[in-house]
């Protein structure tokens, strides 16, 4: 079994030092920005299944009229 040159030149009390510079933090999430991001697909959704039920109900109210005469 053979070593890489890297590997070789450890001995067993030397850990491998790593350079925590070069990662990067992840940025903060904003909750506001979430929470309104939440909030307006909720209003376009709330917007949506308005039209679906007036759409439905003037349906209903035109078959109801209809029927009668």
């Amino acid at each position: 079994m053979s070593l890489s040159s890297e590997h070789a030149n450890i001995t067993s009390h030397e850990t491998p030092k790593y350079d925590f510079v070069d990662r990067k933090i992840p940025e903060r999430v904003d909750i506001n920005k979430l929470m309104s991001k939440v909030r307006e697909e909720k209003k376009k959704q709330n917007f949506k299944n308005l039209v679906t039920f007036s759409i439905f109900l003037s349906f209903i109210l035109f078959m109801g009229v209809f029927v009668t005469l």
